[in-house]
């Protein structure tokens, strides 16, 4: 138990370190040396604990943001999941701005994405059973993906400040929305 303990302050650590580094600078340019001396641990230590800075960042995202919002399971708490996210985007901004500058929008995309993915797989595994279809494994991924990418194409929207909409109105747009299209959709796929 306490090497696991120390293991994770480990990740933690440099995890911090990275997230302080890209709060000054493009992700592009960190480097590990940097990392590890401003941490204070040694190179084999970091690559013990990551492959790369992008497994490390993978972690970090999934430490802060990616792992609470798969906590939200229930239809009703889709808002709880969008509002930590756009509060996570709201306290993190130049640091998420660096990733999207460096890694791309698309790869930002796919860490929002996988935030909402399983949620909206939940979702409508619940309508189907409200309503009592059964839609085939094809359709419930397409769909999935579909409503995810349009969350996630929404949240990094919301990153860049191109729309002026507040955080409450986002939040019930999406999940008025997502909602009432999953119901739209598993009722067009049963006269299919």
């Amino acid at each position: 138990m306490r090497s696991e303990v120390n293991s994770y302050n480990t990740k933690m650590l440099l995890a911090n370190t990275l997230k302080d580094l890209l709060e000054k600078k493009s992700f592009s340019k960190v480097t590990v040396t940097e990392i590890i001396t401003l941490s204070k641990v040694n190179r084999n230590t970091f690559y013990y604990h990551f492959e790369d800075i992008y497994d490390l960042l993978r972690w970090l995202l999934e430490q802060e943001a990616i792992n609470i919002v798969k906590d939200y399971d229930s239809k009703d708490e889709i808002d709880m999941a969008i509002n930590f996210t756009l509060s996570y985007i709201e306290k993190n901004r130049s640091f998420l701005k660096n990733i999207l500058f460096s890694v791309g929008e698309k790869d930002l995309r796919r860490f929002f994405s996988k935030d909402f993915r399983e949620i909206i797989g939940n979702f409508i595994k619940i309508d189907e059973e409200e309503l009592g279809i059964k839609i085939d494994a094809q359709y419930r991924n397409v769909l999935t993906m579909y409503l995810t990418e349009a969350i996630a194409g929404l949240l990094i929207e919301s990153l860049n400040k191109k729309y002026e909409i507040s955080n409450a109105k986002i939040t019930s747009y999406i999940k008025t929305i997502s909602t009432s299209s999953i119901k739209a959709s598993l009722m067009a796929y049963k006269k299919i």
